[in-house]
């Protein structure tokens, strides 16, 4: 929608205030793994089950961010979870499931299957008064917990560099706007800068605006419809 809003939805994952604390991370996963392996329903289930449902959401994550970087809905993996084991269905264990895959990804990959709260869209006029107010969806990302330094010298490829430093700009043009812009405005900021929604072969960053789209997907930000 060419005059639709667009919002920072999570700027301290763009723009990180220090490195990650892995043991830090570690610890609060292991405390909440804890807290849940008292639940009756938990303790019912096997250990030959609860390896099969952890690895069964660490595989859907796994191919989920590798494939286009989106976030994963919990009631996603939940599904997921009862298709693989429908036995286990009204047993309602997805959460501690997904607080063990939480730990084994910190454990074995040194990664964090972070936790996000996927905000309601802004309603105006006659639509805000029939809104229902729900809860945010919980959604999941798999974030490095590598420092900056290690990631510079063993992950990072210079092609990423580009594409970081166009999120960068994306992200600081909409939140010196007060962290909301409407998408025409931001594109006339990026023509300044030589970067055209038309382009579809720009010599560093492709299509432009499905670039801009894998920013949405991937949650930088987060595009509202107009809603009369």
């Amino acid at each position: 929608v060419g005059g639709a809003p667009i919002e920072i939805d999570d700027d301290d994952d763009v723009f990180p205030h220090e490195d990650p604390d892995p043991v830090a991370t570690a610890q609060q996963y292991m405390s909440q793994l804890e807290g849940l392996a008292t639940q009756p329903n938990v303790q019912k289930l096997s250990e030959e089950e609860k390896h099969k449902l952890v690895s069964e959401v660490m595989r859907y994550m796994l191919f989920s961010q590798y494939r286009d970087g989106a976030p994963v809905q919990k009631p996603k993996l939940s599904e997921h979870l009862s298709k693989v084991a429908p036995e286990l269905k009204r047993a309602k264990v997805s959460t501690y499931v997904i607080a063990e895959a939480q730990v084994k990804f910190n454990e074995i990959f040194g990664v964090e299957m972070k936790e996000l709260s996927r905000k309601q869209q802004k309603k105006t006029g006659a639509a805000r008064t029939n809104m229902q107010v729900s809860e945010p969806t919980k959604e999941y990302v798999l974030k490095s917990l590598l420092s900056s330094k290690v990631r510079r010298q063993f992950i990072d490829r210079p092609e990423d560099h580009t594409f970081r430093g166009f999120v960068m700009v994306v992200v600081a043009l909409v939140s010196v706007s007060g962290g909301e812009i409407e998408e025409d405005t931001l594109w006339k900021h990026l023509g300044k800068l030589g970067v055209r929604q038309d382009d579809e072969s720009h010599p560093k960053l492709g299509n432009v605006r499905k670039l801009l789209d894998k920013l949405c997907v991937q949650r930088y930000l987060m595009r509202e419809k107009d809603i009369k």
